[in-house]
């Protein structure tokens, strides 16, 4: 083995070889958060909106209680959800 310290070209190759895989995952995630977010049209809020209106509408034909409960769980989910997603809640919506 080799006691010898790293060239500081070899030192500077690696830096570079870092910064470039940061700089790589920073532009993937910022790809990612601008295909996330244009998505959100009206017309998708208006779809996500329904369906989780739909949601709580179903709770009121179910007849089991475990099963209600599951489905009043999940139901809240996507209700957080939604709002999360377009800072307003579900109820508000037109």
């Amino acid at each position: 083995m080799s006691d010898q310290p790293s060239s500081p070209r070899q030192k500077r190759g690696c830096l570079l070889l870092m910064l470039g895989a940061i700089a790589f995952i920073a532009i993937i995630y910022a790809i990612l958060i601008f295909l996330i977010k244009s998505n959100q049209t009206p017309e998708n809020q208006a779809q996500e909106r329904q369906t989780v209106v739909r949601c709580f509408e179903r709770l009121e034909t179910l007849e089991d209680s475990a099963h209600r409960t599951k489905a009043e769980e999940n139901c809240q989910e996507m209700a957080e959800q939604y709002q999360d997603k377009y800072d307003a809640s579900y109820k508000d919506a037109p």
